[in-house]
């Protein structure tokens, strides 16, 4: 049966003025071997108005089996409105 995972996820933002930047780092490491995966992410909220944010994000996600080589690279743009 499965070994297992170590894993840890570190995020942290900045405000300032309508902006918000944030960054995520996160690495987990199957106790049963291969590859360690990690996730990298940065993003940036800009408030338009009052209740609308616009978003971007951008992210890295290495070696999602634990093999070597797997990659994805997401970019997301959104538009949120508090009604």
């Amino acid at each position: 049966m499965g070994g297992g995972h170590d894993a840890f996820v570190v995020s942290g933002g900045f405000q300032s003025g309508d902006s918000f930047l944030k960054a995520q780092y996160g690495e987990n490491k199957s106790k049963d071997g291969g590859q360690k995966e990690t996730l990298s992410a940065v993003g940036l909220d800009y408030r338009l108005a009052k209740k609308t944010v616009l978003s971007f994000e951008y992210s890295i996600n290495k070696n999602r089996a634990h093999l070597a080589g797997d990659q994805v690279k997401t970019t997301a743009v959104g538009l949120s409105h508090s009604f």
